[in-house]
């Protein structure tokens, strides 16, 4: 009788590929320590002081939220992070920004909280001048830069991308006075028919037509000659000129002599 030695399954199988009880318990641990699927929503949260518009020195805040809690941050990212701004010694969570779109420009927002153990980070933008946005500022899409965060040293890298969130017209840039308006044709004051102060009759200030001038006062003018009277030396005599002068305009007219 021939006898055959049989090898020892692989680690974590049985003899027909099968999961041993080891090998799912593994599975089942490892699925647990991973993170779970979060949906990760960037916001603005400031409001402009006067309702409509930032003005130079006034401060933008956003938030990213609904992330994994982390408990490590590496020192992985933006290499010239630490160059861009000073960062006090043990702070390496403020070496994190997001990008904000404020009309064609790319403007970098601080971390102004720390993100260990927390879901949310709020960052921070002082209004330059120079800053000018029509139709409102917005953020791109996976806008955080910088180092990056992890469950733990050795755990799974935390997942920050999120989706953009589009111009927010309550939220312009522009200088101090009345809200900044796009000098685009068709969308300013006067631009076309109807859109703007003194456009078309009665589409805004000024825009009636101004009052008919006042009729010149014409002078009075002869209706009629009185006959000839002869008269001699001392003599009297009385002439009518009630229908001899007549005035254009229909005024009464006085006569004295």
């Amino acid at each position: 009788m021939f006898t055959k030695e049989v090898p020892p399954p692989p680690i974590g199988f049985g003899h027909n590929g099968s999961f041993t009880r080891a090998a799912r318990l593994c599975a089942i641990l490892a699925l647990a320590a991973a993170p779970a699927a979060a949906q990760v929503t960037a916001s603005i949260t400031s409001t402009p002081a006067n309702g409509t518009h930032y003005i130079v020195g006034e401060t933008i805040t956003t938030r990213l939220s609904g992330f994994v809690a982390p408990g490590f941050i590496t020192p992985l990212g933006d290499p010239d992070c630490a160059s861009r701004t000073p960062l006090p010694a043990g702070s390496a969570w403020r070496c994190n920004w997001m990008r904000l779109d404020i009309g064609n420009t790319s403007r970098e927002l601080w971390i102004t909280t720390n993100p260990m153990g927390s879901t949310s980070v709020n960052f921070a933008y002082v209004v330059q001048a120079g800053d000018l946005d029509t139709d409102g500022i917005s953020i791109p899409a996976n806008a955080i830069l910088g180092r990056t965060w992890r469950v733990n040293s050795v755990g799974p890298f935390i997942n920050r991308n999120h989706a953009a969130v589009a111009a927010q017209p309550a939220h312009r840039v522009g200088p101090a006075g009345p809200p900044p308006t796009d000098p685009q044709p068709g969308s300013g004051p006067g631009s076309q028919p109807g859109s703007g102060p003194g456009s078309q009759p009665g589409s805004g200030p000024g825009s009636q037509p101004p009052p008919p001038p006042l009729p010149i006062n014409r002078a009075p003018e002869i209706a009629a000659v009185p006959d000839a009277v002869a008269l001699g030396l001392g003599d009297a005599t009385t002439i009518a000129l009630s229908g001899a002068f007549r005035d254009p305009d229909g005024d009464r007219l006085t006569l004295s002599a």
